[in-house]
């Protein structure tokens, strides 16, 4: 692990990091800083649903966009650390998450209730799963 040495310009309100320092981290974890294309923040990618949905490996860091009442299921055995954003973009539509072993959210609320509604879901690891946001 490398510490990174940051400075603050007295009264900006910005801290500044050694670009040095930076860029020798980038090289020792094998990516070229000059490479914008693996350097440069990602975009999120969507997956527009219009029926009940079971995640897969594939939709991790997606964000979930779904226009019709259904379920969303969580499925044991995906990688500790999953995590995806859940969205309702129905009119008014409910969805509600399901999880094959253990879910857990504040009040164990499950469900998307509101358009524009949105949660966030991850897998903390022996299936365990984990929502927070707009929950009822």
């Amino acid at each position: 692990m490398t510490d990174i040495n940051l400075t603050s310009t007295t009264g900006s309100g910005f801290l500044e990091a050694d670009y040095e320092q930076i860029k020798d981290m980038l090289q020792d974890g094998g990516v070229d800083p000059a490479d914008t294309a693996t350097v440069a923040a990602k975009n999120a990618k969507f997956n527009n649903k219009s029926a009940s949905y079971t995640l897969v490996a594939a939709d991790n860091n997606k964000i979930i966009e779904v226009d019709t009442t259904s379920t969303i299921t969580l499925p044991d055995g995906l990688d500790t650390g999953f995590q995806c954003v859940i969205v309702n973009t129905g009119s008014s539509q409910t969805i509600t998450l399901s999880a094959t072993t253990t879910l857990t959210s504040k009040d164990s609320n499950t469900t998307i209730t509101s358009q524009y509604g949105a949660v966030t879901v991850y897998h903390a690891g022996s299936n365990v799963w984990r929502a927070f946001g707009d929950l009822a």
